[in-house]
């Protein structure tokens, strides 16, 4: 499963987050960043000094829009960090589950900006990420048509920030018919 603007977080830029991340190195994916701190170690460090939240109100709003007009115009392309990281993490995923005998499957979860602009970064990131899948032979199912069509059909919203509920329904419908599609069930 991939969630198109999920793929803005595999660079190094994205560092807001203390979370395990992925970069290449010589060429080989690598797992990187800070661990993540319980909350009992987290509560402990707040608690002794060594860390504090701060509130600057002013510079974390300025930080958010700098970061949010940065998303909209920034392009994935075959040669960006985002990319590289991304498709690198589809090959490994793939090899993990054909190792334990599992069939991989990649699902597409478009970033709602599809339902207001004909071309965007998740058109582009949909692309790319089609073509990895069929460029190493995994299956994939893109929802951008289908949830485009939905979205013209019925006027109940697909997103509310998430996937709706009924964009989770359509999302499952979308996927149970792929699957009879390919022969899965």
């Amino acid at each position: 499963m991939d969630f198109t603007h999920g793929s803005f977080r595999n660079d190094t830029w994205f560092r807001s987050y203390a979370k395990p991340m992925f970069e290449i190195h010589g060429g080989q994916l690598a797992l990187v960043h800070d661990q993540v701190p319980s909350p009992t170690e987290l509560l402990s460090l707040y608690n002794s000094g060594q860390k504090r939240i701060a509130p600057q109100g002013l510079f974390l709003v300025e930080y958010g829009l700098r970061t949010l007009e940065k998303l909209k115009r920034r392009a994935l392309d075959e040669q960006s960090e985002e990319w590289l990281v991304t498709s690198a993490i589809i090959r490994r995923f793939q090899e993990s589950a054909q190792q334990i005998g599992a069939k991989p499957y990649l699902l597409i979860i478009p970033h709602d900006e599809i339902l207001e602009k004909e071309s965007s970064a998740t058109h582009d990131t949909a692309r790319l990420l089609k073509a990895e899948s069929a460029r190493i032979g995994m299956e994939c199912l893109d929802l951008i048509p289908i949830l485009l069509q939905k979205a013209a059909e019925d006027p109940r919203p697909l997103y509310k920030g998430h996937l709706s509920p009924w964009g989770h329904e359509v999302t499952a419908a979308a996927i149970q018919e792929h699957f009879r599609r390919i022969g899965w069930f």
